[in-house]
């Protein structure tokens, strides 16, 4: 792990190292005011989360990404192995995603599109089993331009997020 070499980055998210991070999966948390979404941007890629919810013991997050580069085809990535998006509740449990959604793609491993540049584009991810008394989570969510080299990509991670 590029992390783990002696002199390697460190990389953290307000304060917090992020596991695994390399500079391809820096991020930064970009608000503006009170009542302003969490944003973060790693890459050329930005990320901007609306709203984590119950419907029962399923939760389901919706997000926009817009990529702020060039059109680019990016994956986001769900149960896929070693990469993936996750729920992580205040005592620790993880919750594996258990659908992808990127514009009008889904997908239980992963939902890829086309991202225009700078153009927001919708998205959702579902996570099953998860108790009602869940109220606030970190939330790590995973792309990749690249099915062959998942852990190279665009990771977010936001903490506090409150669950509705």
């Amino acid at each position: 792990n590029w992390n783990d070499r002696p002199g390697g980055p460190k990389f953290q998210l307000r304060g917090v190292p992020i596991e695994g991070a390399s500079t391809a999966q820096v991020s930064s948390t970009v608000q503006t005011g009170p009542g302003d979404l969490p944003k973060q941007t790693a890459g050329s890629l930005e990320l901007e989360l609306v709203l984590c919810r119950h419907i029962g013991e399923k939760v389901t997050c919706d997000f926009r990404a817009k990529n702020v580069g060039g059109d680019k085809k990016y994956i986001l990535l769900g149960d896929a192995y070693e990469t993936v998006t996750r729920l992580v509740d205040q005592a620790g449990k993880i919750y594996v995603v258990s659908e992808v959604q990127l514009g009008n793609n889904r997908g239980r491993q992963s939902a890829e599109t086309v991202l225009p540049s700078s153009v927001s584009v919708a998205g959702r991810i579902t996570f099953v089993q998860v108790p009602l008394d869940v109220s606030s989570a970190v939330l790590e969510i995973r792309f990749t331009d690249d099915w062959n080299n998942r852990p190279g990509g665009p990771k977010f991670q936001l903490r506090s997020v409150s669950i509705k």
